[in-house]
């Protein structure tokens, strides 16, 4: 028999040369001599981060998203040397190559004080962990109103009153949908 490496292509948990699919299928009956496609794993596709420093964080936000990567943590630091409410640096750092989804935190600078603080995803949490988070950036709960979704538990977040990575004053009261039952 004869093999063929029929393609090759990005597998999540797959290590690289790892066989994904062959043609035909195991346990065929095929004459002597017939070429055998492989499809074979090139791994996990990496990409490489984004240089975020000096934009928003609604910008840095985009970009990480287009790069295909998610917003991980947002930390401020306190400098009068930096421009206000800009990135200073991401972690990891900008050109590494990290996995196709993986999180990057962000460092912003505040200025000389911090009177702000920025929006949580809370989205798809258990309702008494997103008031844990709220609290931990100085926000306070506002209305939470419950609307029926078998597709998820009795009290999970459905919708946020704020966009993730918004900046707010500190003590802003956040909206809330939770799923119901009924």
């Amino acid at each position: 028999m004869e093999f063929q490496i029929a393609s090759e292509e990005y597998s999540p948990g797959k290590e690289q040369g790892i066989i994904l699919n062959q043609y035909p299928i195991e346990g065929t009956r095929v004459k002597k001599g017939r070429q055998i496609k492989f499809v074979i794993s090139l791994g996990q596709k990496l990409v490489q981060i984004p240089n975020l420093t000096g934009l928003s964080v609604r910008q840095a936000i985009l970009d990480l998203e287009t790069a295909g990567m998610e917003l991980g943590e947002i930390a401020w630091a306190f400098s009068d040397t930096l421009p206000e409410k800009v990135v200073v640096f991401s972690y990891p750092a900008a050109n590494t190559e990290i996995p196709l989804g993986s999180p990057v935190n962000i460092m912003v600078n505040r200025g000389r004080a911090s009177d702000f603080t920025y929006m949580p995803r809370i989205i798809g949490m258990n309702l008494d962990k997103a008031k844990k988070i709220l609290e931990e950036k100085s926000l306070k709960l506002g209305l939470v109103t419950h609307r029926a979704n078998e597709n998820y538990l009795p009290e999970t977040v459905l919708e946020q009153s704020e966009p993730e990575g918004t900046e707010l004053d500190i003590g802003t009261e956040i909206d809330l949908v939770v799923s119901s039952t009924d």
